[in-house]
C-alpha cells in the first residue's frame, strides 16, 4: 500500500513528529529546506520527513535577513534549484491533492 503524502507546517505537527524531525535535521531547519515554487512567484520553504504511514512535505518559516545582498540571496535561492524535479515529480504523484495545509 502506497503511502498517504502530506504537506504541512511544521507547527500544526505534533510533538512527536517534530522531535522526529530535530532528530533527523539537526540546527536550524532552513540549512535543509528547498524552495517549492506554487507559480505566480509564491512559493514556500519545505524539508522531506516520512514515517512508516506518512510522507511528509513540512512546511517551515523562514525569515530572511533584510540586509543580505541580493548577490547572496541570488546564490542561495539557485543553490535550490536543483531540487525542483523531485518537487515536480512530488506534486505530480498527487499530492497537491490530499494536501493539509498549503
Amino acid at each position: 500500500m502506497p503511502k498517504k503524502k502530506l504537506i504541512v507546517s511544521y507547527k500544526k505537527l505534533t510533538l512527536e513528529i517534530q522531535d522526529q524531525i530535530r532528530d533527523k535535521y539537526p540546527g536550524d531547519l532552513i540549512n535543509y529546506a528547498k524552495k517549492i515554487s506554487m507559480g505566480n512567484n509564491a512559493f514556500f520553504y519545505a524539508i522531506d520527513f516520512d514515517t512508516e504511514e506518512i510522507s511528509y512535505l513540512v512546511k517551515i518559516e523562514v525569515d530572511f535577513d533584510k540586509t543580505i545582498d541580493s548577490a547572496k540571496m541570488e546564490k542561495v535561492l539557485n543553490a535550490q534549484e536543483g531540487h525542483r524535479e523531485s518537487q515536480r515529480m512530488f506534486f505530480r504523484s498527487g499530492l497537491s491533492d490530499k494536501s493539509e495545509d498549503v
